[in-house]
């Protein structure tokens, strides 16, 4: 049986929440420390100078990061790290409340501490289409390539026209296809003996939910080597689209030819289709009427099969980046969710001020509480559902929510009686509205 601990009415106060996660943070002198927050993007999309409500709040990652080279007491290595989304600023992130300042401060003990952009490639857009990219270090360690082949969840998949975060689709078609199903993994994740996963709890448009499994996805140093949803519609086994209608079909063909042309990140080239972009989401996403492509619905049967891999791999994939039968690492999670985001998560949603934060060993159980805590039914949400069918790999060992909750406020005691009246009631995102949240 899982436990989770569900701590309420917090702010974002330092010296409260060492109070907290001192007795769960567990290493010893000697290890390999990775503390992975949610740095997706500098800011609100939007509204760029709000943040403290998309990625994880500096205070918990300090405080976790103080705890950790505190127990390893001058001994030890401690890497705070994520692959951002490919566009976005990593500078900008950490200088976020001078995180970076903070925890390179930490290389005073004795114990070596670093701040890493994992990524290998940098875009910059310009009016919502790519225009160019440059090469970054990536992971001084390096990284694997790590291919699952039939193990992986995209095996039995007939469809396999994958859009990812690219406009190359045919480079991620070559790393998942019949016979090969490639990701690339930061190697500093894979030495870690200890691994302390710290999501930004959000509503998310391609998979309903973020918590703790779909951080993980943040561990890949090649963004555009994860799936995010299938080109087409159900009757094609595509999720791309909820119905096949002259629309779809249209749009499919346009952006199919447009991708072709993207692609080159030609600056001169891509810059003069930014006006018909623009011209297009006018017309075509009325925020009264938004349109669901993209996968951005209950229906995307893709996105959440990469995020499970990825958090099988990093459990089972050895130091050498071999999967073994056993688990190869410890894992904490720390949810936060004292200020998250509902509606058009991950990347603009409205802010949601939970004081909160849930606290387990087991990724898969701290998902599901937090499901309950949203007011989501975690069988709506395909990467949650599915994590507890896994035969090979297994996430959790148990094939329901068999979890003990520890939790400072009572109404929280027990999942199976939260629902939506009585949960935090996040509104989920458009594409997923009336369909997961948890009703008597």
């Amino acid at each position: 049986m899982e436990k989770c601990f569900i701590f309420t009415q917090l702010q974002y106060n330092k010296q409260q929440i060492k109070n907290i996660l001192s007795d769960f943070i567990e290493v010893t002198p000697g290890q390999k420390v990775v503390i992975k927050p949610n740095w997706v993007r500098e800011g609100h999309t939007e509204k760029p100078d709000e943040w403290d409500y998309i990625i994880t709040h500096p205070t918990l990652i300090e405080a976790a990061a103080e705890i950790v080279v505190e127990k390893l007491n001058g001994n030890g290595e401690l890497k705070i790290m994520d692959s951002p989304m490919s566009n976005s600023s990593f500078r900008k992130i950490v200088e976020r409340d001078n995180i970076r300042q903070k925890l390179l401060r930490l290389n005073s003990s004795g114990v070596k501490v670093s701040v890493l952009d994992l990524r290998q490639i940098r875009d910059y857009m310009k009016g919502d289409i790519l225009v160019s990219s440059r090469t970054l270090p990536g992971d001084p360690m390096g990284f694997f390539k790590i291919n699952l082949r039939e193990d992986s969840l995209f095996h039995s998949r007939q469809n396999r026209q994958y859009f990812g975060a690219d406009y190359d689709v045919k480079q991620l078609r070559e790393l998942h296809n019949e016979r090969d199903n490639i990701y690339f993994l930061s190697r500093s994740i894979l030495e870690a003996d200890v691994v302390i996963n710290m999501p930004k709890l959000k509503s998310h448009r391609l998979a309903g939910m973020t918590g703790a499994l779909k951080n993980m996805v943040g561990i890949t140093v090649m963004k555009n080597s994860i799936p995010h949803y299938t080109i087409g519609t159900p009757d094609n086994g595509g999720d791309d689209y909820r119905q096949k209608n002259l629309w779809s079909a249209f749009e499919m063909k346009t952006l199919g030819i447009m991708r072709n042309i993207w692609k080159k990140k030609n600056p001169a080239v891509n810059s003069l289709f930014i006006p018909a972009r623009k011209l297009y989401a006018a017309l075509a996403d009325k925020p009264e009427k938004p349109r669901i492509r993209g996968g951005i619905w209950y229906g995307n049967d893709t996105v959440w099969r990469a995020v499970l891999d990825l958090n099988r791999i990093v459990l089972y994939a050895d130091k050498n980046g071999v999967m073994q039968n056993t688990p190869q690492r410890t894992f904490l999670t720390i949810t936060d969710a004292i200020h998250a985001g509902e509606n058009y998560g991950p990347l603009k949603p409205d802010r949601k001020v939970c004081g909160t934060i849930i606290i387990g060993k087991n990724p898969v159980a701290a998902d599901t509480a937090a499901c309950f805590l949203m007011g989501y039914d975690y069988q709506k949400i395909p990467v949650v559902r599915e994590a507890y069918l896994l035969k090979k790999y297994p996430l959790i060992s148990s094939s329901s929510p068999d979890i003990t909750i520890v939790s400072s406020e009572k109404r929280f005691d027990n999942l199976q009686n939260i629902f939506w009246d009585n949960s935090f009631q996040f509104v989920p995102p458009f594409g997923w509205k009336n369909h997961i949240e948890r009703r008597r």
